[in-house]
């Protein structure tokens, strides 16, 4: 047996043993129980970031803060903690970044497992765990996986074959999760999510995938496919993650393939935290792990089941580089109200995407308002016509270029009327929001510019000089 398989195996039998001890407890436990529990472990946390880490010791003023006054420390931004205060945040002073980057996606028995974030500007942020933080990232992925599959066991069975649709780079979190649990050979395909076409199409119709996973775009555009008669595949379970998912995009898998969605939250700075039951009423938080704090423009608290303008992280198992109130700009909805699955973990229960993606139009007063690009893709995903879109904002105006079903197969009069159907949708849309008449406008065209990032997801607003 190879050293790389030998390390997998032992990571996944000490995550599984910590699955079905620790985290299973956790699942069983009554709501009080899980706070408890998270304080407890909060409170090891910011006692051990004051102790070990200059950059809080510096910031907390050589203080130890209390669990219950989290609320109460600044918020901490990407570039100040994975910029250029990396180093002095590190627990483990023997560690530089030059040293990290050398273990930067390397597979194998390291010390430490080394992610980036997607850098798509400027040079990827490096995200260190140690062994031990990384097989507890394992175990919550197992405990994820069991709210809509047989778990790790069901993987590994015959005919229990997974496609991953995504980045391949071994730098990205997503990679290296999925290689982690890589035993059985040939029970896994790795797809780039921007190769979706020919060869790739056929090695995964050739390979027949149960479970499918990926991101929501990757998974949208195999569903077309399938429905146009131009693959055949049957998963059984399509897993999604990394975008947000639309009601139109579970509606076609489900007319596609007969699959349902499952739903996944993470970062690089937490791993995969979030996860879709059977009830499909949100994503539920591993709260033994995290805390998620949605907040508006002014980093306040909001009230349960509102949406914020962004949330403060808080990975309550990274002692390495530890993540305290880190910024990050997803508009996330939590509600604690209870689930029928009688999980007793708080839910995401609803996901708009990043506070960047968000679109700034023309007001009628004259003023910018900020709309969700929610507000207009729901319309568009269910507009006849329509192969894809891209939205492209400057200068308080939206321009929706759409690329016809069809395409070249079309004449003008139908892409005449196709533009017109998606001028007056998009206008419906934006209408309630205040926005001015003449801060929209449509493009049809039958190709669209790359609209995939560093990681291969599907970049939702393109800004450029239009």
């Amino acid at each position: 047996m190879s050293p790389a398989f030998l390390g997998r195996a032992t990571d996944l039998l000490r995550a599984a043993a910590l699955r079905w001890g620790s985290l299973r407890r956790a699942e069983r436990a009554s709501r009080g129980e899980i706070l408890a529990l998270q304080r407890a472990r909060l409170a090891r946390l910011l006692e051990h970031a004051a102790r070990r880490s200059p950059f809080y010791v510096r910031r907390w003023g050589g203080k130890v803060p209390a669990a219950e006054d989290l609320g109460s420390l600044e918020p901490i931004s990407k570039r100040e903690l994975l910029g250029e205060g990396l180093e002095e945040a590190l627990t483990d002073r023997s560690l530089t970044r030059e040293k990290l980057r050398g273990y930067l996606g390397l597979p194998g028995r390291h010390p430490y497992v080394v992610l980036a974030t997607s850098g798509t500007t400027g040079e990827p942020a490096i995200v260190p765990y140690s062994r031990r933080e990384w097989i507890e990232g394992l175990a919550c992925s197992m405990r994820g996986q069991a709210r809509h599959s047989p778990g790790l066991l069901g993987l590994l069975k015959v005919g229990g074959r997974m496609a991953s649709v995504a980045t391949q780079n071994p730098i990205h979190a997503s990679t290296q999760l999925a290689r982690s649990f890589e035993l059985v050979p040939g029970q896994r395909l790795a797809v780039p999510a921007g190769e979706l076409r020919g060869e790739s199409l056929r090695r995964l119709e050739a390979f027949g995938p149960a479970m499918l996973a990926g991101y929501p775009s990757a998974m949208d555009a195999l569903a077309r496919e399938t429905l146009e008669g131009r693959l055949r595949i049957g998963p059984r379970v399509v897993l999604t993650g990394g975008e947000t998912v639309s009601p139109a995009l579970r509606e076609r898998v489900r007319a596609a393939w007969g699959a349902e969605v499952f739903d996944c939250y993470g970062l690089t700075e937490t791993l995969v935290i979030a996860w879709e039951c059977r009830e499909h009423r949100g994503l539920h938080i591993d709260e033994d792990a995290v805390v998620l704090e949605p907040v508006d423009e002014e980093d306040r608290p909001v009230a349960p089941g509102e949406r914020g303008s962004a949330v403060l992280v808080t990975n309550l198992f990274n002692g390495t580089l530890p993540v305290i109130r880190y910024r990050v700009g997803d508009m996330l909805g939590v509600s604690d109200e209870p689930c029928p699955c009688g999980l007793p973990f708080a839910r995401i229960v609803s996901i708009e995407g990043r506070r960047e993606e968000v679109l700034e139009l023309r007001g009628a007063d004259g003023a910018l308002v900020a709309v969700s690009p929610t507000v207009v893709e729901t319309p568009l995903e269910v507009l006849d016509g329509v192969r894809r879109f891209q939205l492209h904002a400057a200068e308080g105006v939206l321009t929706v270029v759409v690329a016809p079903r069809g395409g070249s197969a079309e004449g003008r009069e139908h892409r005449e009327r196709l533009g017109r159907a998606v001028e007056e949708a998009v206008a419906r849309a934006l209408a309630p929001h205040g926005v001015a008449a003449g801060s929209a406008r449509v493009e049809v065209s039958e190709t669209l510019e790359d609209e995939r990032g560093a990681t291969d997801k599907r970049r939702r607003v393109l800004r450029d000089a239009r």
